[in-house]
């Protein structure tokens, strides 16, 4: 159950887990190494698969079901064509490089753009009423039953980084939108419906419902709008497609992901009859061009590629990995963050985790700025001990890993937004 931690378990974290296999025995439940307990009071960094049978309530599913990160690949040349700079060999790197001097500004404007997401939000928020009214299965003729915006996410800005192919190209400067969230008011419905049916229904039940169904690809539509909207904000070029769900085609447009990883997810296994829950960590063998792992802010965000798929050219930062016919491996989808309340010298006082913590959360930089007055938590760097965790797993190092560095970056604090009504700049 413990195979790739890298630090012990806690008391407390035992105790929720012996109540998980208490509610069902036949679970199989395994620990991921960024395994830590948030400011609630609650268990991350976990899988829990259960036969499909098994009750609903004995699920743990959480407030944040079906958020994830979706990273966006800006077309630089043609944005640098767009803004009116000459069509030349170092067209692209001129763009990056004046964008780039311009930081103070790019946040203020992805900071005032958030900021009229947030408000209109607070009357067009997507909920459980915007599931399709219809009957029978899913389909793609499917819209959604009203008109509704995305709310503010975990964090959404511009990133850059050099990359490099996997035949050793040169490096080539790129840019990047990244978008970590999800649709807050349908998802803690989402939950609050858990709740009602979990003495009745099953998980596989729940697992098929629309609910379900429309949640899951609500949250990826709100993702991909808010890149939308960032991309016009900054003249950004990026690939776009017409929103098929959405109830009025004239604002449908949505930004495709190069890169999506769902860290809080719910997948149903044909060849088991099994329904696992990943929470906080990601499948392996479900990723597609790569898995995004959350850093501390002033860190970024790193893209674990996967083994080169030579016959595609959707995959350029790998295919997935891992054998289906083995036990299912949580794949850590950010670093270990840990709250005031419990204190790395309670947490970890036997081994050496506390010697790799690295930041707390309001030390940004210059590039990351904040909505809410951020939490006094800390960050535990990804070291080699964690990567020789992920290559346990059936990570392969010499594919490589993607620094995605920030740029302009917002942080929304939801947890401290109820509190602190004050909004404010930091690190500016």
């Amino acid at each position: 159950m413990s195979e790739f931690t890298i630090h012990q378990v806690t008391p407390d974290e035992f105790a929720i887990l012996n109540s998980l296999v208490q509610r069902c025995p036949g679970a199989m439940l395994s620990i991921a190494p960024n395994h830590c307990l948030d400011e609630t009071g609650c268990l991350q960094g976990f899988l829990a698969q259960y036969p499909a049978d098994t009750l609903m309530s004995a699920l743990p599913v959480n407030r944040q079901m079906f958020y994830g990160t979706s990273m966006y690949e800006v077309d630089t040349h043609a944005s640098a064509i767009k803004s009116g700079l000459p069509c030349e060999d170092d067209t692209d790197d001129t763009f990056l490089l004046q964008l780039l001097m311009s930081v103070p500004s790019l946040k203020d404007r992805l900071h005032q753009l958030l900021c009229s997401v947030d408000q209109q939000s607070l009357s067009t928020a997507a909920d459980i009423e915007c599931c399709p009214d219809y009957l029978g299965s899913c389909n793609d003729d499917c819209v959604d039953a009203k008109v509704w915006t995305p709310e503010l996410p975990e964090f959404a800005g511009l990133y850059h980084a050099y990359v490099r192919g996997f035949h050793k190209q040169d490096r080539v400067h790129k840019l990047f939108i990244v978008v970590n969230g999800g649709c807050q008011k349908a998802c803690d419905q989402f939950y609050n419906l858990c709740c009602d049916v979990g003495t009745y229904m099953t998980v596989r039940q729940v697992y098929d419902s629309d609910e379900v169904w429309w949640v899951k690809r609500a949250c990826s539509r709100a993702r991909g709008m808010l890149a939308c909207m960032i991309a016009k904000e900054f003249g950004l070029v990026v690939k776009t497609s017409l929103d098929t769900f959405a109830k009025d085609p004239a604002n449908g447009d949505l930004a495709q992901a190069t890169t999506e990883t769902i860290y809080n997810d719910l997948q149903y296994d044909q060849r088991t009859n099994t329904v696992t829950m990943y929470n906080h960590c990601c499948n392996t063998n479900k990723s597609k061009n790569g898995i995004l792992c959350c850093m501390h802010a002033s860190e970024g965000v790193w893209l674990f590629r996967g083994p080169p798929q030579t016959n595609s050219g959707f995959s350029l930062y790998g295919s997935a990995w891992g054998n289906s016919n083995t036990q299912k491996v949580p794949f850590p989808t950010n670093v270990v963050r840990i709250h005031p309340k419990y204190p790395v010298s309670t947490i970890h006082p036997t081994d050496n985790s506390a010697r790799r913590v690295c930041m707390v959360s309001n030390s940004y930089d210059r590039h990351v700025t904040t909505m809410y007055s951020a939490k006094n938590d800390t960050y535990i760097m990804m070291d080699d001990v964690q990567l020789q965790k992920l290559k346990k797993m059936g990570w392969d190092v010499d594919n490589g890993i993607i620094e995605l560095m920030p740029a302009a970056t917002v942080f929304c604090n939801h947890n401290t937004r109820a509190t602190d009504a004050e909004i404010f700049t930091a690190a500016s």
